[in-house]
């Protein structure tokens, strides 16, 4: 890949995208000139423009030099052409141009037809610019009320056609940001995702305001983590970024974000209901789907605290009707119970089914709403046998212990465990440890110790 993060780690271009990125999301609109140097420096990496203009500066001296030495009837080799960035540099700046045109007056709204053109485009640089000018000014329009639906009378029918037109450009920008999500390369996920949140928090503030309460838009938000987790491109930059940036930053994106993992996860769920398909479809779980969701859920450590103030993506209005869920602690508490069972209900590899279990006491069971609820996962993983049911003690001495689960065979089967494959076993010496603790109990009677 030309940059970011490939099958072999992180290529040549991916530092300079960051150094841009980075100056870019932390500028101001006074201060962007400053970010200039980091994108041309990212810019070069990827498409060779000095370089290309250096190639062009020989051709120059070459052609001279063969329109000289023909008439002498000297061989002389021509190098081929190249592409100019002239172009690019002028398409850029009407991107530039088309934008302030929109934002100053809205008799041009029509330029965003073509700055939309442009973003699809295959010109890399004018495309960038062009996604990051309709985020801009998709952002103010959100801002100014000229995306909300308008239900007034006769005389506003113009308005109200006007409203529709952009709602549906707008809804064409973020089909453009959800397939640049499954792009190949990661800095084009990560800008896309960027950008999208970013559209997601002009709407809810909207609407928010229209409803004079707490709106979190969650038919936006279930589009985006829909195409992550189920997305084959999906890399691991762009978990990375959506779990350290948001869903450990900000408690309401988390909390729908397990909401969705658990709509997402249910075979009642379909995937076309909001796309114009009529019919209901069951709804089919992909092993990518699994892998992606296990990728994030495993990576997220902030855990709700109704004793300190919410994070919240979405501002909340300054007067608001109802206590909104993302400030209730037991809405999240229920909504991670829910996304664990329900990711735990799916076929899972034998590497996350390990990984889930190794974890289990010290990461689920704790949070859970009620830790008995993981009984039947765990019960099934303990019949299973070998390095399966030596991972599944923790998790079931921990609800037998803390939770009063009742299991009368647990002993059985731990002795039954103890065969000459458990000294050839991963995970003997966390076998052993844990036996210690089982076998330490005061409760026990002295012939089930003898029998160990």
């Amino acid at each position: 890949m030309a940059s970011g993060i490939g099958y072999r780690g992180t290529n040549r271009c991916f530092p300079f995208w960051e150094d841009f990125q980075q100056c870019y999301f932390s500028s101001t609109e006074k201060t962007r000139a400053d970010c200039v140097p980091a994108r041309d420096d990212y810019l070069e990496c990827l498409h060779h423009f000095k370089e290309i203009a250096r190639v062009r500066a020989i051709q120059t001296v070459e052609r001279n030099n063969y329109a000289k030495n023909k008439a002498n009837g000297t061989d002389h080799k021509i190098i081929s052409k190249h592409a100019s960035a002239k172009d690019d540099k002028s398409t850029v700046e009407r991107v530039h141009k088309l934008e302030a045109n929109v934002l100053n007056s809205h008799q041009n709204l029509n330029d965003i037809v073509e700055i939309y053109t442009i973003a699809q485009s295959t010109n890399a640089e004018a495309a960038f610019t062009a996604v990051n000018s309709l985020g801009r000014i998709y952002s103010a329009m959100w801002t100014k009320g000229l995306l909300k639906r308008t239900k007034g009378p006769q005389q506003d029918a113009a308005a109200a056609k006007v409203s529709e037109w952009l709602r549906d450009n707008y809804r064409q920008y973020t089909d453009l940001l959800r397939s640049m999500l499954g792009h190949r390369e990661a800095p084009i996920q990560v800008t896309s995702l960027r950008l999208y949140l970013q559209m997601m928090d002009k709407e809810g503030q909207a609407l928010g305001r229209a409803a004079n309460n707490y709106v979190f838009p969650n038919d936006s938000y279930l589009e985006i983590i829909e195409t992550v987790l189920n997305s084959d491109a999906t890399s691991e930059h762009l978990v990375r970024t959506l779990v350290d940036s948001y869903l450990n930053s900000y408690d309401d994106l988390r909390l729908y974000f397990y909401r969705n993992v658990a709509k997402l996860a249910s075979p009642d769920y379909d995937p076309f209901k909001n796309r114009g398909n009529k019919g209901a479809r069951k709804n089919t779980v992909s092993d990518t789907f699994v892998r992606h969701a296990f990728a994030v859920m495993n990576q997220i450590r902030t855990v709700f605290s109704a004793d300190s103030d919410a994070s919240l993506w979405i501002a909340m209005p300054k007067t608001c009707g109802n206590e909104p869920d993302v400030v209730r602690a037991a809405a999240h508490t229920r909504a991670f119970s829910e996304a664990w069972l329900a990711l735990m209900r799916l076929p899972l590899t034998a590497d996350i089914y390990k990984q889930i279990l190794l974890t289990m006491h010290k990461r689920i069971v704790p949070y859970m709403a009620d830790a008995k609820s993981l009984m039947d996962f765990l019960s099934s993983s303990y019949e299973i046998g070998g390095s399966v049911s030596l991972l599944a003690l923790n998790g079931l001495f921990t609800l037998m212990t803390e939770h009063n689960l009742n299991y009368p065979n647990f002993y059985e089967k731990l002795y039954a465990l103890l065969d000459r494959n458990v000294f050839h076993v991963k995970y003997r010496a966390r076998f052993f440890r844990l036996l210690e603790t089982f076998l330490g109990s005061s409760h026990l009677p002295a012939y089930l110790v003898a029998a160990f």
